[in-house]
Protein backbone atom coordinates (compact mmCIF):
# COMPACT_ATOMS: atom_id res chain seq x y z
CA UNK A 1 0.00 0.00 0.00
CA UNK A 2 1.06 3.31 -0.81
CA UNK A 3 1.88 5.33 2.46
CA UNK A 4 0.72 9.51 3.26
CA UNK A 5 4.31 10.41 2.70
CA UNK A 6 4.58 8.88 -0.29
CA UNK A 7 1.22 10.21 -1.32
CA UNK A 8 2.31 13.82 -0.47
CA UNK A 9 5.17 13.16 -2.85
CA UNK A 10 3.17 12.26 -6.09
CA UNK A 11 0.36 15.12 -5.13
CA UNK A 12 2.99 17.94 -5.51
CA UNK A 13 1.18 19.32 -8.55
CA UNK A 14 -1.66 20.89 -6.41
CA UNK A 15 -2.65 20.58 -2.72
CA UNK A 16 -6.51 20.74 -3.08
CA UNK A 17 -6.23 17.23 -5.00
CA UNK A 18 -7.92 14.17 -2.76
CA UNK A 19 -7.19 10.68 -3.27
CA UNK A 20 -10.22 8.89 -4.10
CA UNK A 21 -8.56 5.57 -4.29
CA UNK A 22 -5.14 3.94 -5.54
CA UNK A 23 -4.35 0.76 -7.80
CA UNK A 24 -1.16 -0.64 -8.15
CA UNK A 25 0.00 -2.72 -10.99
CA UNK A 26 3.59 -4.12 -9.60
CA UNK A 27 3.50 -6.23 -13.21
CA UNK A 28 3.12 -3.61 -15.37
CA UNK A 29 5.14 -1.22 -12.83
CA UNK A 30 2.71 1.83 -12.43
CA UNK A 31 0.48 3.32 -10.06
CA UNK A 32 -3.02 4.74 -10.78
CA UNK A 33 -4.32 7.21 -8.23
CA UNK A 34 -8.12 8.62 -8.80
CA UNK A 35 -8.56 11.90 -7.58
CA UNK A 36 -10.92 14.81 -7.35
CA UNK A 37 -10.49 18.81 -6.80
CA UNK A 38 -13.09 21.78 -6.43
CA UNK A 39 -13.49 23.53 -9.98
CA UNK A 40 -11.74 26.91 -10.30
CA UNK A 41 -12.85 29.89 -11.61
CA UNK A 42 -12.82 29.54 -15.43
CA UNK A 43 -12.69 32.17 -18.17
CA UNK A 44 -14.64 31.84 -21.42
CA UNK A 45 -12.46 30.89 -24.27
CA UNK A 46 -15.01 32.85 -26.44
CA UNK A 47 -15.73 36.21 -25.01
CA UNK A 48 -13.06 35.78 -22.17
CA UNK A 49 -16.08 36.15 -19.66
CA UNK A 50 -15.48 34.99 -16.06
CA UNK A 51 -19.51 34.68 -15.27
CA UNK A 52 -18.48 30.15 -15.53
CA UNK A 53 -20.46 27.61 -13.99
CA UNK A 54 -20.17 23.87 -13.95
CA UNK A 55 -22.29 21.97 -16.04
CA UNK A 56 -21.81 18.60 -15.85
CA UNK A 57 -19.15 16.20 -16.32
CA UNK A 58 -16.64 15.14 -19.04
CA UNK A 59 -15.73 11.19 -19.40
CA UNK A 60 -12.76 10.24 -17.49
CA UNK A 61 -9.69 11.35 -18.29
CA UNK A 62 -5.92 9.73 -17.50
CA UNK A 63 -2.71 11.77 -17.54
CA UNK A 64 0.86 10.97 -16.59
CA UNK A 65 2.27 12.25 -13.91
CA UNK A 66 6.15 12.59 -11.75
CA UNK A 67 7.30 8.93 -11.43
CA UNK A 68 8.22 8.00 -7.55
CA UNK A 69 10.98 5.05 -6.99
CA UNK A 70 11.19 3.96 -10.85
CA UNK A 71 7.34 3.67 -10.71
CA UNK A 72 5.32 5.14 -13.21
CA UNK A 73 2.58 7.57 -12.03
CA UNK A 74 -1.38 8.09 -13.87
CA UNK A 75 -3.71 10.24 -12.12
CA UNK A 76 -7.35 9.50 -13.57
CA UNK A 77 -9.70 12.45 -13.07
CA UNK A 78 -13.15 13.63 -14.56
CA UNK A 79 -13.21 16.97 -15.82
CA UNK A 80 -15.98 19.09 -15.75
CA UNK A 81 -18.12 20.69 -18.67
CA UNK A 82 -18.55 24.83 -18.21
CA UNK A 83 -20.65 27.52 -19.67
CA UNK A 84 -20.85 30.55 -20.21
CA UNK A 85 -23.79 32.68 -18.76
CA UNK A 86 -22.49 35.24 -21.33
CA UNK A 87 -22.64 33.57 -24.35
CA UNK A 88 -23.94 30.24 -23.75
CA UNK A 89 -19.99 28.53 -24.54
CA UNK A 90 -19.76 25.22 -23.02
CA UNK A 91 -16.26 23.70 -22.80
CA UNK A 92 -13.86 21.89 -20.29
CA UNK A 93 -12.13 23.21 -17.50
CA UNK A 94 -9.12 24.42 -17.48
CA UNK A 95 -6.63 23.31 -14.87
CA UNK A 96 -3.40 25.21 -14.15
CA UNK A 97 -1.40 21.95 -13.26
CA UNK A 98 -2.38 19.85 -16.25
CA UNK A 99 -0.39 20.97 -19.57
CA UNK A 100 -2.78 22.55 -22.40
CA UNK A 101 -1.97 19.95 -24.86
CA UNK A 102 -0.13 16.72 -23.78
CA UNK A 103 -1.78 14.30 -21.65
CA UNK A 104 0.97 14.95 -18.39
CA UNK A 105 0.95 17.32 -15.61
CA UNK A 106 2.70 20.29 -15.69
CA UNK A 107 5.49 18.84 -13.24
CA UNK A 108 6.21 16.22 -15.74
CA UNK A 109 6.71 18.56 -18.89
CA UNK A 110 9.09 20.89 -16.93
CA UNK A 111 11.10 17.82 -15.71
CA UNK A 112 11.45 16.21 -19.04
CA UNK A 113 11.91 19.81 -20.77
CA UNK A 114 14.29 20.53 -18.63
CA UNK A 115 16.48 17.27 -19.03
CA UNK A 116 16.62 17.70 -22.81
CA UNK A 117 18.61 20.87 -21.76
CA UNK A 118 21.40 18.20 -20.30
CA UNK A 119 24.05 16.37 -22.49
CA UNK A 120 21.69 12.79 -22.19
CA UNK A 121 19.77 11.00 -24.62
CA UNK A 122 16.16 10.71 -25.09
CA UNK A 123 16.22 7.04 -23.92
CA UNK A 124 17.94 7.83 -20.44
CA UNK A 125 15.67 10.72 -20.46
CA UNK A 126 12.54 8.33 -21.11
CA UNK A 127 13.58 5.27 -18.20
CA UNK A 128 14.35 8.48 -15.57
CA UNK A 129 10.80 9.34 -16.08
CA UNK A 130 9.22 6.36 -16.49
CA UNK A 131 7.85 7.32 -20.35
CA UNK A 132 8.20 6.01 -23.46
CA UNK A 133 10.83 7.85 -26.28
CA UNK A 134 7.86 9.14 -28.36
CA UNK A 135 6.65 10.90 -25.40
CA UNK A 136 10.30 12.80 -24.65
CA UNK A 137 9.89 13.75 -28.49
CA UNK A 138 6.64 15.10 -27.92
CA UNK A 139 7.72 17.32 -25.66
CA UNK A 140 10.99 18.34 -27.95
CA UNK A 141 8.44 19.07 -31.10
CA UNK A 142 5.97 21.18 -28.36
CA UNK A 143 9.37 22.76 -26.82
CA UNK A 144 10.62 23.68 -30.51
CA UNK A 145 7.19 24.94 -31.81
CA UNK A 146 6.48 27.73 -28.82
CA UNK A 147 8.56 30.34 -30.10
CA UNK A 148 9.05 33.32 -27.16
CA UNK A 149 6.18 35.92 -27.83
CA UNK A 150 9.15 39.04 -27.41
CA UNK A 151 13.03 38.51 -27.40
CA UNK A 152 14.80 39.75 -23.90
CA UNK A 153 17.39 42.62 -24.39
CA UNK A 154 20.48 39.92 -23.39
CA UNK A 155 20.41 36.94 -25.32
CA UNK A 156 21.98 33.77 -24.82
CA UNK A 157 23.24 31.32 -27.42
CA UNK A 158 24.37 28.02 -26.52
CA UNK A 159 25.14 24.47 -27.99
CA UNK A 160 24.51 21.14 -26.07
CA UNK A 161 25.10 17.65 -27.14
CA UNK A 162 22.32 15.49 -26.99
CA UNK A 163 21.05 11.93 -28.84
CA UNK A 164 17.97 13.43 -30.22
CA UNK A 165 15.72 13.54 -34.05
CA UNK A 166 12.41 13.86 -35.63
CA UNK A 167 10.35 11.27 -37.58
CA UNK A 168 10.64 11.31 -40.81
CA UNK A 169 7.49 9.52 -42.35
CA UNK A 170 8.88 9.65 -46.16
CA UNK A 171 11.84 7.64 -45.14
CA UNK A 172 9.60 5.82 -41.48
CA UNK A 173 13.27 6.94 -40.52
CA UNK A 174 14.52 9.21 -37.33
CA UNK A 175 16.38 12.56 -38.98
CA UNK A 176 19.43 12.49 -36.01
CA UNK A 177 20.44 15.62 -34.44
CA UNK A 178 23.75 15.22 -32.05
CA UNK A 179 24.06 19.36 -31.45
CA UNK A 180 21.34 21.20 -30.31
CA UNK A 181 21.29 25.23 -29.62
CA UNK A 182 19.40 26.25 -26.53
CA UNK A 183 18.44 30.24 -26.22
CA UNK A 184 17.56 31.84 -22.86
CA UNK A 185 17.23 35.30 -20.88
CA UNK A 186 20.53 36.57 -20.38
CA UNK A 187 19.27 38.85 -17.43
CA UNK A 188 16.84 36.32 -16.26
CA UNK A 189 18.87 32.56 -16.98
CA UNK A 190 15.07 31.64 -17.81
CA UNK A 191 15.39 28.81 -20.85
CA UNK A 192 13.09 30.35 -23.69
CA UNK A 193 13.57 27.79 -26.73
CA UNK A 194 15.74 25.12 -28.34
CA UNK A 195 16.53 25.02 -32.13
CA UNK A 196 17.31 21.41 -33.37
CA UNK A 197 20.84 22.20 -34.96
CA UNK A 198 23.51 24.83 -34.60
CA UNK A 199 23.71 25.73 -38.20
CA UNK A 200 23.67 29.35 -39.63
CA UNK A 201 20.38 27.74 -41.76
CA UNK A 202 19.05 26.76 -38.69
CA UNK A 203 19.55 29.72 -36.73
CA UNK A 204 18.43 31.91 -40.02
CA UNK A 205 15.00 30.30 -40.21
CA UNK A 206 13.81 30.83 -36.77
CA UNK A 207 15.49 34.37 -36.61
CA UNK A 208 14.63 35.45 -39.59
CA UNK A 209 10.47 35.08 -38.86
CA UNK A 210 10.75 37.38 -35.89
CA UNK A 211 9.86 40.79 -36.66
CA UNK A 212 12.65 43.50 -37.05
CA UNK A 213 11.25 45.23 -33.91
CA UNK A 214 11.78 42.09 -32.00
CA UNK A 215 15.30 41.63 -33.20
CA UNK A 216 16.24 45.73 -32.92
CA UNK A 217 15.74 45.38 -29.20
CA UNK A 218 18.07 42.90 -28.42
CA UNK A 219 21.24 44.87 -26.98
CA UNK A 220 23.66 42.14 -26.43
CA UNK A 221 23.98 38.58 -27.39
CA UNK A 222 25.83 36.42 -25.79
CA UNK A 223 27.29 33.16 -27.46
CA UNK A 224 29.16 29.93 -26.36
CA UNK A 225 28.60 28.18 -29.97
CA UNK A 226 30.95 26.81 -32.33
CA UNK A 227 32.41 29.05 -35.46
CA UNK A 228 29.34 28.57 -38.30
CA UNK A 229 26.40 29.30 -35.63
CA UNK A 230 28.61 32.17 -34.04
CA UNK A 231 28.98 33.94 -37.26
CA UNK A 232 25.47 33.89 -38.28
CA UNK A 233 25.16 35.99 -34.85
CA UNK A 234 28.14 38.16 -35.34
CA UNK A 235 27.61 39.49 -38.90
CA UNK A 236 24.90 41.80 -37.91
CA UNK A 237 22.08 40.00 -40.52
CA UNK A 238 19.87 39.81 -37.19
CA UNK A 239 20.62 41.27 -34.34
CA UNK A 240 22.24 45.26 -36.07
CA UNK A 241 21.89 46.95 -32.40
CA UNK A 242 23.51 44.24 -30.52
CA UNK A 243 26.77 43.98 -29.23
CA UNK A 244 28.25 40.25 -29.21
CA UNK A 245 30.09 38.69 -26.69
CA UNK A 246 31.59 34.84 -26.16
CA UNK A 247 31.52 32.80 -23.44
CA UNK A 248 35.38 31.08 -23.59
CA UNK A 249 35.06 29.79 -20.55
CA UNK A 250 32.70 27.13 -21.66
CA UNK A 251 35.13 26.13 -24.41
CA UNK A 252 37.72 25.29 -21.30
CA UNK A 253 39.75 28.65 -21.95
Amino acid sequence: MINATVLNALLKPSPDITVLSTEECPEENRIILDIEFEPTEQVCPECSSHHCRPDGFCKVRTIRHLPVASCSVFLRYTPRYFVCDDCGAVFRESVSWIHGRLQMTEALFIEIYLSLTENVSIRSIAEKECVSERVVQHVLELSAAERPAELPEVLCLFDFRANVGTWNPDTHSWDMYTSLCGISDGSTGELLDIIPETSVTSLSGYFGSCAFNQLRQVRYVICSLGCSALSAAVTGKFFPSAMVGIESWLFGK
